[in-house]
């Protein structure tokens, strides 16, 4: 049986809501000096797949595509997976329209390892995001959340999963 947190409203062990904030705001965070399990202070992926995490920005004013340069993911356990975040999108609402689109700007090419405990830097592959905006509706488009997918190699426990404290954006 897997179980869904669509709402992110659960505040158990391992729940999205971990996630929520700055990472480096919350004592438990701040006080870790090692690579560790941290349920407690983290999203931590389901056994089952597929495995992503999807974050909702609320800045104001709100960010536009062409102001992002990196995506952050801050890290409390790297899992043991070599490539353990699969891929990075931005979903962005398009200038003038209600939908909204994920764009793609990470990929894993297959020589990634995650630091931690610590903020990792993604940068925004344009050639990736391309395949869903041309440059132009990118830049312009409204930065609405992020989505980490996590490998979707099979785990018999959670240990070998990464564990996220916080995704977050920075702006150029």
């Amino acid at each position: 049986m897997v179980i869904m947190d669509p709402s992110g409203a659960s505040r158990g062990p391992g729940a999205a809501f971990n996630a929520r904030g700055d990472p480096t705001s919350k004592p438990r965070v701040r006080n870790l000096r090692t690579c560790r399990q941290a349920s407690d202070a983290a999203w931590v992926p389901p056994l089952a797949t597929p495995r992503w995490l999807g974050a909702n920005f609320s800045q104001t004013p709100a960010a536009t595509g062409g102001r992002v340069s990196e995506v952050l993911i801050y890290v409390l356990n790297r899992g043991t997976f070599t490539n353990a975040i699969a891929n990075v999108t931005l979903l962005l609402r398009p200038q003038g329209s209600a939908v909204v689109v994920e764009a793609p700007v990470f990929q894993s090419t297959g020589s990634q390892r995650l630091d931690c405990p610590a903020l990792n830097r993604f940068p925004v592959n344009a050639t990736l995001a391309s395949a869903a905006l041309s440059p132009a509706a990118f830049r312009n488009a409204t930065v609405l959340g992020a989505r980490v997918s996590i490998v979707g190699s099979a785990a018999s426990s959670k240990r070998q999963l990464p564990h996220i404290a916080g995704v977050g954006v920075q702006l150029a």
